[in-house]
């Protein structure tokens, strides 16, 4: 009786037990689902924690929308960018594709386009188009100015205040002739589709004894850059070397081994090295088989070498190829200390140094200036080139005058179209105030012909001269007819 009655206890106790594990269970799976259901509320896509970020980033973009319309209205108090479009870009840093061509629509873009050269992007057989003109100083140009997002391509705080100040605008393509930088320079087309580049700050500073400082709006060029204009360009590069390094710098390439056509720059280039320096409104040096054609200058230039070969040209600081159909009204400075070193310093209004290349139907409207220290070197400048090494040049003509600020060197040629030929040909080439400065030769390998002086009355028109890829708009100078038709 007792056991019947443990056993019925145990069996109750069991069945209680079981009813007890029962309702845990239940329980437990009851709370599973319903956190189950809590974590989905939280987590999915359109859950609670989703839906906060969401409001939180509507929050920062209307914000950010915000501060930009604030700083176009601030823009437009201050008569700054007016004449800019606001950029439309979905897809800020991505080069949208249209009918096989990249463009570029916003600053985002554009920087996104140079780390990519840089990366080894060349673009060759490719095509990249400006969708707008852009001003670094404007907020127009931006899709977001105050992104903090870009330390990626280089650029660590707000976006638009690290582009126009402190190193400024990290060039397209490698800026060094470290190993690999062919394949790390541009090979395609770049066609700036008659659209403008404003405000444009580089400022790049090396100390190396190896390499060269490149720099321009692109750092090498291997490919075509066309209908391009860049006004208020602000380039500064500095290299300081124990070795035979160059800084070589432009406004739109530092160094060109391709094309460049109808494009044109205003605002500064200077350079400055102690050994080798190179400097030129559109490129500071061009290879051979290149062309620069069709190109005007308006950018001060001041280049300021040490011990070595230094060059400036308001077009180009030396070529080894075809310069046609170009003109300078910016300013050139050489300033050269050689000191007692036997080193040659060249300046032109046009090119410094011609190598093997071809000047043709080009124009000079501004001045020339050197303050020259070399005791034992040789200095040559002329108001459309300063030495014709060797090559030809013709067609050309000087309404701009040459100041000497300084000049302490035995051995100097100056001449109002050029300095010193040695090799090559100089045919139908005129200047006012030839008497001046007269062309010097030196060798038996030179020939010139019609080179002559000429008053205001027979100077030929610079349009007739320049061609059909130019018109004028004002008295002062001409423009590029894209420039008119865009306009």
């Amino acid at each position: 009786m007792e056991k019947q009655k443990d056993k019925s206890y145990f069996n109750n106790l069991i069945s209680y037990r079981g009813i007890t594990l029962i309702a845990l269970v239940v329980t437990i799976i009851v709370l599973l689902i319903l956190a189950g259901v809590t974590i989905a509320m939280l987590t999915s896509e359109n859950g609670i924690l989703a839906q906060a970020q969401k409001a939180k980033e509507k929050t920062e973009e209307a914000e950010k929308d915000e501060m930009k319309d604030i700083a176009i209205l601030e823009e437009m108090i201050d008569g700054k960018g007016t004449d800019i479009e606001e950029v439309t870009d979905k897809n800020p840093g991505v080069l949208e594709l249209e009918d096989d061509t990249y463009v570029i629509n916003s600053i985002e873009d554009l920087v996104a386009f140079a780390s990519n050269v840089t990366g080894g992007e060349t673009y060759e057989e490719k095509t990249v188009k400006l969708g707008f003109s852009l001003d670094f100083n404007s907020v127009k140009s931006y899709v977001n100015p105050y992104r903090t997002d870009y330390g990626q391509y280089g650029y660590n705080g707000k976006l638009k205040e690290v582009l126009t100040s402190r190193d400024g605008f990290i060039p397209i393509g490698t800026n060094t002739n470290a190993v690999g930088y062919e394949g790390k320079s541009f090979h395609g087309i770049f066609d700036g589709n008659g659209k403008i580049i404003k405000n444009l700050y580089i400022n790049q500073k090396m100390e190396d004894n190896e390499k060269d400082l490149v720099s321009g709006l692109f750092g090498y060029n291997y490919g075509t850059i066309k209908k391009l204009g860049i006004e208020n360009c602000n380039n500064n590069g500095s290299l300081i070397t124990s070795g035979m390094n160059t800084c070589l710098l432009g406004g739109i390439v530092g160094k060109n081994c391709k094309d460049i056509e109808e494009c044109f720059v205003s605002g500064n280039v200077a350079c400055m090295c102690n050994a080798k320096a190179r400097c030129g409104g559109i490129c500071a040096t061009s290879d051979s088989n290149t062309n620069i054609i069709n190109c005007y200058n308006l950018t001060s230039i001041n280049c300021t070498g040490g011990e070595q070969v230094n060059v400036a040209g308001g077009i180009a600081g030396n070529t080894l190829g075809k310069l046609y159909n170009c003109f300078n009204n910016g300013r050139v400075l050489m300033i050269s200390q050689h000191n007692d070193k036997a080193d040659s310093s060249y300046v032109g209004g046009i090119v410094g140094w011609v190598k093997g290349g071809e000047i043709k139907n080009c124009y000079n409207l501004n001045t020339v200036e050197f303050n020259i220290d070399s005791n034992l070197g040789i200095f040559c400048c002329g108001c459309i080139c300063g030495h014709l090494d060797s090559g030809d040049l013709s067609n050309c003509f000087n309404k701009g005058d040459i100041h000497q600020l300084s000049l302490n060197c035995e051995i100097n040629y100056i001449g109002l179209i050029l300095g010193l030929a040695v090799y090559g040909t100089v045919n139908d080439c005129s200047s006012l105030n030839f008497d001046k400065y007269k062309t010097h030769t030196s060798g038996v390998g030179v020939q010139i012909g019609n080179v002559t002086k000429c008053d205001e009355s027979n100077l030929p028109n610079i349009i007739n001269i320049l061609g059909e890829k130019f018109k004028f708009v004002s008295n002062d100078y001409p423009v590029l007819s894209w420039q008119v038709e865009n306009n």
